[in-house]
């Protein structure tokens, strides 16, 4: 009985160790509660990302903190003088 492999005394060990992780809030979430707190990480990263482009980004770029971002630059083609087939 006092075996210690046995399934009883196992879980006497380990018994308290689950207590411990449910005290603290852990293991117990419902698929529904978990992807709501990954779509509330999602919707915070992409504020996040809106607000580095669109707001810090462009203000540290103005006062010379960040050297600005090379921009694409667009060649205009001189099709005027293109001969038609």
């Amino acid at each position: 009985m006092n075996d210690p492999q046995s399934p009883i005394v196992t879980a006497a060990k380990v018994a308290p160790t689950f207590a411990t992780a449910a005290a603290a809030g852990i293991g117990h979430w419902t698929w529904g509660e978990l992807a709501a707190m990954l779509g509330s990480l999602y919707t915070i990263c992409l504020l996040a990302h809106w607000w580095w482009r669109i707001v810090w980004r462009p203000l540290l770029e103005r006062r010379g903190v960040l050297k600005p971002k090379k921009r694409a630059k667009y060649v205009q083609l001189d099709t005027d003088n293109v001969p038609l087939p």
